[in-house]
Formats: structure tokens, C-alpha cells, sequence
């Protein structure tokens, strides 16, 4: 009897200690849950204070890239191509001859002229001669006698048959006007040449241009001498800068007004690229928030400002935008409030709120 009460009295005893060591244990785990929510309830945000200063309005377009220097190469003769110098994508210099059709016909002609012209001036020579004078006493020969002696040997006739022949000659020769990339070669040596289309084209890529548009109510905010910069959409890493050089005065059917500018020379451009464009006008005086600091909520414009370690909900409207910028108006937000930039996307007005940033 004596063993059973004291196994009955141990029991009770290990079981009052157990019970009051999981009371301490569960106290101890809401008191730290409790510090925890408490925690949570603090948004971490950054701020920036609210300014007026410039603003650089973005607008965005797309455009095609053409080079200022392009020229369009054709032979203005028929013939058959018996020598090709140069192929797509080779540079020339102006003067370089690219490539030529048969001309043997041409070039006899040309020798005989030239044969005829120097037999002319021969007499023509003789004939001063026989007037009493020097060959290099022309001057003082009035203009009328070295005319008739011009005519009467012949040499004005011959002159201007060699004139004739050298251009016929020259035809069928094709030079490259200015220095730039040949392209658009597609005939083949040993065939006939279209004289109604282009053999090539010479393309200087130092001198580039872009072409777009704008909406008209854009023009008001840009002139000559903007500045731009275009983007290829083939390699977006690549971004060159450039100036607005040429404003259509004309309003097309759809609404658009044409403009052109001319970018820095590039390797990476190429004539007919397509590319993004950016326009840049600088306007003094805004009110000019990130992008960040602007939430939806139930469709509109939201920004918070910070008052006191709280979260104050404000409503914007939003004016101009470029790449990371708004500016906005609002009747609730004045020059010198601490805008909320980040850790503003899930916040409620009056949330208590900590500053990390400087």
C-alpha cells in the first residue's frame, strides 16, 4: 500500500511539473509572436524629398536610318559587263572605277579622234606660222584670225568629235562619284547591264540620317537642334546620339509631322536600319517624381508622402514622362514633402512606416 502511494505521489508530481513548464513555454511563444507582428506592421520605404527642377520630356518614335551621301550608279548605255572591280560591302574611293562593259569599239573610236584632233592642231600650228607669228605668240593674234585659222584647219571639227568619242567612251566606264561601301551588286560578269535600273549603289556611312514622325500636338515641344537619340532595334546595347536637323511644315492624313536628324557616324549602322528614336526637350520648373513613387489604386494615381513615421495616401495627376521620370500636379502635394520612392506597393493611408535609405 505504501509503494502504491508513492508511485501515485511521484506521478502527480511529475505531471504539475510538466504542465508548468509548457505554460512558460507557450507564453514565451506568444509574447514572441506578438513582438513579431508588431514588426511586420512597419513598411520599410525610401524617400525623396519633392523639388521643382528641369525635366527632360521623352518622346518616342520609330524611324529608318538613310545615309546623307548615297549614289545611285548606272550605266547609261547598253553593253555586255566584261570587268567587275569591286564587289558588296567593298570600300571605294571617289573616282575609283567599279566596273566596265565592252568598249573596244568605243576605244578605236576615241584613238582615231584623238589621232585627228593632233593632226588638226599640226595645222592649226602652221597656219599661225604663216602668218608672221610665233606658236606661242597667240595673244597677240586678235580673236577673230585665231578663230577662222581654227576653223580653216580643221581643229574645231576635230575637237569636238574627240569631246563626243571621250564621253561616248566614258559611258561604258563606271565610277564611283564619292568614297563609301559598294551595295545592291547583283550582275555578273559576261552579262548584259540594265540600263533602266541601278548597277549599285555607294554608300557613305559617315554621314547618317534618321527619318521619323510625331503626333502634331508633339511639335510644340520641339525644334531644330533637339536633341535625339536612336536605338537599333536589331541591338538594343547600342545607343547613338544625334540632332534634329529638318521639320517638314505638313500634317499628313494620319496626323504626323516628318522629321529628320543626323546621328554620329557608327559601324554598327546601315543604310534602311530600323531603329527607335528619342526626343529630348529640357522644361524648367516641374514638379518631378520617379516613376517608382506612383501606384494604381482603383485606377488612379496614387503617391504617398511621408508625415510623422506614417504613410500618407495622396492623389496625382500625371503630366509629362520620359524613361524614369513623371511630373505631376496635385492639390494635396506641394514642393518640400518627402515622397515615398519604394516599399510603397502594398502600403494603406496612415501605415507606420521606416526610413531606410539617407
Amino acid at each position: 500500500m505504501k509503494n502504491k502511494l508513492s508511485l501515485s505521489t511521484i506521478l502527480l508530481i511529475t505531471s504539475f511539473i510538466l504542465l508548468s513548464c509548457s505554460s512558460k513555454e507557450e507564453k514565451s511563444n506568444t509574447k514572441e509572436k506578438v513582438n513579431i507582428a508588431k514588426n511586420a506592421d512597419i513598411q520599410l520605404v525610401s524617400v525623396e524629398k519633392l523639388q521643382k527642377r528641369s525635366f527632360k520630356k521623352q518622346f518616342i518614335s520609330n524611324g529608318k536610318l538613310t545615309s546623307k551621301l548615297c549614289a545611285d550608279l548606272r550605266f547609261p548605255r547598253q553593253g555586255r559587263l566584261n570587268k567587275l572591280y569591286y564587289s558588296n560591302g567593298d570600300f571605294v574611293k571617289k573616282g575609283d572605277v567599279i566596273a566596265s562593259i565592252d568598249n573596244f569599239i568605243l576605244s578605236n573610236s576615241l584613238n582615231q579622234a584623238k589621232n585627228n584632233l593632233d593632226k588638226s592642231e599640226l595645222d592649226f600650228q602652221d597656219m599661225i606660222i604663216a602668218q608672221g607669228y610665233k606658236v606661242e605668240d597667240t595673244s597677240r593674234i586678235s580673236r577673230d584670225v585665231i578663230n577662222l585659222l581654227k576653223i580653216k584647219s580643221g581643229y574645231k571639227s576635230a575637237l569636238n568629235t574627240y569631246n563626243k568619242a571621250k564621253y561616248e567612251y566614258e559611258q561604258s566606264i563606271l565610277v564611283s562619284p564619292i568614297s563609301g561601301v559598294v551595295a545592291n551588286l547583283n550582275t555578273r560578269l559576261h552579262t548584259y547591264v540594265d540600263i533602266n535600273k541601278a548597277f549599285c549603289n555607294i554608300v557613305n556611312f559617315e554621314n547618317m540620317e534618321v527619318d521619323f514622325s510625331i503626333l502634331e500636338n508633339e511639335i510644340k515641344y520641339i525644334k531644330k537642334g533637339s536633341k535625339i537619340s536612336i536605338v537599333p532595334y536589331s541591338n538594343n546595347q547600342l545607343k547613338i546620339e544625334g540632332k534634329i536637323t529638318n521639320i517638314n511644315p505638313w500634317i499628313d492624313t494620319n496626323g504626323l509631322i516628318k522629321l529628320r536628324a543626323s546621328v554620329k557616324a557608327n559601324k554598327g549602322l546601315v543604310e534602311g536600319m530600323s531603329v527607335q528614336v528619342n526626343i529630348f526637350q529640357k522644361l524648367d520648373k516641374q514638379l518631378v517624381i520617379p516613376k517608382t513613387a506612383v501606384v494604381l489604386r482603383s485606377g488612379k494615381h496614387v503617391v504617398f508622402t511621408l508625415k510623422n513615421g506614417r504613410a500618407y495616401w495622396n492623389y496625382v495627376k500625371i503630366g509629362l514622362e520620359n524613361e524614369f521620370y513623371y511630373t505631376i500636379t496635385s492639390e494635396y502635394i506641394k514642393e518640400g514633402d518627402l515622397i515615398i520612392c519604394s516599399g510603397n506597393e502594398n502600403l494603406a493611408h496612415d501605415t507606420k512606416v521606416k526610413v531606410i535609405n539617407k
